[in-house]
């Protein structure tokens, strides 16, 4: 099979991380896809998939996503994407990152006693994320 594969790097934890320039960041990614015009779109991280995987929804190519820390659900409420998690239907497809926080602090108190833990996470959509499923 003769195929292309083309990538585009937001940067929206580092460099482009406000709201304006992850816009300006999808902006440019958008242009990029309806000028490739894609088969299938891999989406790799929350802010990508908000600004830009959710605008081609219904559209011919197909929408895998991987690295989601949000909950579907809620993206489906912006723009319904999803049926239900066991049936996404629409033209997307993928897998959510689901953390492991409780099973994590419980295998490490049978290694050191634990008394208080504490969490942090900021205030990004991705922490936002982390905070909920926390």
């Amino acid at each position: 099979m003769d195929f292309e594969i083309r990538a585009y790097y937001m940067d929206t934890k580092r460099k482009s991380n406000t709201p304006d320039l992850i816009h300006a960041q999808a902006v440019k990614a958008l242009e990029e896809i309806r000028l490739s015009r894609p088969k299938v779109l891999v989406n790799l991280d929350d802010n990508a998939f908000r600004e830009v995987a959710l605008k081609p929804v219904d559209s011919p190519v197909s929408i895998v996503f991987s690295g989601l820390n949000g909950q579907p659900e809620a993206y489906d409420k912006r723009i319904p994407c999803i049926l239900s998690r066991s049936n996404l239907g629409h033209n997307v497809t993928g897998v959510y990152e689901k953390l492991h926080i409780g099973d994590a602090i419980r295998v490490h108190s049978t290694l050191l006693p634990l008394e208080k833990v504490k969490i942090f996470v900021d205030t990004s959509p991705t922490g936002s994320a982390i905070a909920r499923q926390i």
